[in-house]
């Protein structure tokens, strides 16, 4: 079961532990609209959602979203002041349906670890696992199985899609 590792939670208040081995990275994108910049250092002012089950990587308050396609709508309105989320996951809608009123940059990257019982952590299942994957990046098959989502950040905005459709 993939999990994204949270930077901001002791992972020794978790019911679970994770994998010594992260499956891939995940780029977290803060999406605003670009008619209201926002403070990134304070952004627990502001209204911003993420999707509801990512809640808890974030230190400070954050609405959960059951829908990143109208979250995205909601911000490129400006009935909202912002949106984190992957953006393997949030980019496809924003190009999608023309959201040129939104700005992104990266937010993080996080690592996304596979969740095992608590004590599991570098025991038998945790050892299956990484020797496993390490089997498939020496293979080469590994690159070709997470490739879609494993990406580097690239920074683009919205508005030159626009400027390209002119």
């Amino acid at each position: 079961m993939p999990y994204i590792k949270s930077t901001e939670v002791n992972k020794n208040e978790l019911n679970y532990d994770l994998s010594t081995e992260t499956l891939f990275y995940v780029n977290f994108v803060l999406y605003t609209n670009i008619n209201k910049r926002i403070n990134r250092e304070n952004l627990k002012t502001y209204l911003i959602e993420t999707d509801q089950a990512h809640t808890q990587l974030f230190e400070f308050n954050i609405t959960p979203s059951t829908c990143i396609e109208c979250s995205l709508k909601k911000l490129n309105a400006g009935r909202i002041d912002g949106f984190i989320f992957g953006d393997y996951a949030s980019d496809p809608y924003i190009k999608k349906y023309d959201l040129h009123n939104i700005h992104r940059e990266l937010y993080g990257v996080f690592e996304v670890k596979v969740v095992l019982p608590k004590g599991g952590r570098q025991g038998e299942l945790d050892n299956i696992l990484s020797e496993g994957i390490s089997k498939l990046k020496n293979s080469g098959e590994y690159t070709k199985i997470i490739k879609f989502l494993s990406q580097p950040y690239y920074d683009w905005q919205p508005t030159d899609i626009t400027a390209e459709k002119k």
